[in-house]
């Protein structure tokens, strides 16, 4: 039996959102930065990769320093979710979306179901990260054409 690509897509959102875990049982009632204003028009971030510094702390102070508004966090896998909210929070810069990390490595659309397991799992850990530092966004690559029946 052949899952069509729209209800396979629509299972695994379902199953992603069904699992995040509440705010207060992350430990995330504390403060994060609120979303910048849209005072000018136009609201600017940088990844948190192409910051430099030896911290969290320092890397996210870096990009406020700089002008940004916010920062697109592309490193998930490096931290838990209480420790971006705890830094977010110290240097008052509003992470408004996590990066996948391995979304190019472990896709969604794999044939083989361990990768789409780590898939899964490494989507929920990105989302868990965006929720606690106040973000409200996860950046998705979901597949790629080699994944489908005829290969790259």
């Amino acid at each position: 039996m052949s899952l069509p690509r729209r209800a396979f897509f629509s299972t695994c959102v379902a199953a992603s959102a069904a699992t995040v875990v509440p705010a207060n049982a992350e430990g995330t009632a504390a403060a994060t930065p609120l979303p910048p204003r849209l005072e000018q028009g136009l609201l600017f971030s940088c990844k948190y990769g192409m910051t430099k510094g030896a911290s969290l702390d320092e890397r996210l102070a870096a990009a406020r320093e700089a002008g940004m508004d916010g920062v697109d966090f592309d490193a998930a896998a490096s931290v838990t979710p209480e420790q971006l909210r705890q830094a977010a929070t110290r240097t008052g810069v509003f992470i408004h979306n996590a990066i996948n990390h391995s979304h190019w490595q472990q896709r969604l659309t794999s044939a083989d179901t361990a990768t789409r397991a780590t898939a899964l799992e490494n989507l929920k850990h990105c989302i868990r990260v965006s929720h606690a530092a106040g973000g409200s966004a996860v950046l998705l690559v979901i597949g790629s054409s080699a994944d489908g029946p005829d290969g790259p």
